[in-house]
């Protein structure tokens, strides 16, 4: 079965990155380039996971987690954030995501984290 991974994240380069990592694992990959068109993407299509910026113009990755778990949605969603001090990183899980990535990406833990919690579903 084939699973879709939606990126959101404003910064092409990191679209780019994390696009051919998991295209190279055979998952098939969304972009989104701010929280708001995230959101539209879960009621437009099917989304398995969402790697999820924290920073992002528009509507950040807090409020647009907040707003997808307030709809009783429960898909995973990681953060991907370059802070890594126990503060951000509670923040993202205080605003319902499941877990984090630190970028830069490294290979192996990227992809088990992300096969962690598609296992779960």
């Amino acid at each position: 079965m084939t699973r879709t991974i939606l990126i959101a994240d404003d910064n092409k380069v990191n679209q780019m990155v994390a696009k051919l990592m998991l295209e190279r694992e055979g998952y098939v990959v969304s972009i989104a380039d701010t929280g708001k068109i995230a959101i539209e993407s879960l009621i437009n299509q099917t989304i398995d996971m969402i790697l999820m910026d924290v920073h992002m113009p528009d509507m950040d990755g807090h409020e647009a987690t907040r707003t997808i778990r307030a709809s009783g949605n429960q898909v995973p969603i990681l953060a991907i954030t370059g802070g890594d001090t126990d503060s951000e990183l509670q923040e993202c899980i205080n605003s319902g995501m499941n877990d984090f990535i630190i970028k830069p990406f490294e290979y192996e833990e990227f992809h088990q984290k992300i096969k962690k919690y598609l296992l779960q579903q």
